[in-house]
């Protein structure tokens, strides 16, 4: 009994294998329809590509830049105005951002 069952299982296994190594369809490769056509003209899905934008105009020099976590966000910038340089008869675009901050879960 013990032998029949081990031939049956090599039967089955060799039949399995040359099945499967039979199965080789090669699939045709997918044809290259836009050949010989320029970058430009070839579809995209949305027409020919669109125009590049134009470059960003160039960033304006930072004289002065702080970020400080705070419980009070008045008294911070009272304290960093002093540390602010300036210059008279000039013109400064001045940035105050106020963002809440989440608590950091203790370490223990």
């Amino acid at each position: 009994m013990k032998r029949t069952i081990i031939a049956l299982l090599a039967t089955v296994s060799v039949v399995a294998a040359s099945a499967f190594a039979a199965d080789k369809t090669e699939s045709p490769a997918p044809a290259d329809h836009y050949a010989g056509q320029p970058m430009m003209d070839m579809p995209q899905g949305r027409g020919a590509m669109p125009m590049p934008l134009p470059p960003f105009p160039p960033r304006k020099p930072v004289i002065f830049s702080a970020t400080v976590a705070t419980d009070n966000p008045a008294e911070t910038i009272s304290k960093l105005t002093p540390l602010i340089p300036t210059d008279k008869a000039k013109h400064y675009e001045v940035r105050v951002e106020v963002v809440p901050v989440p608590d950091m879960p203790e370490r223990g």
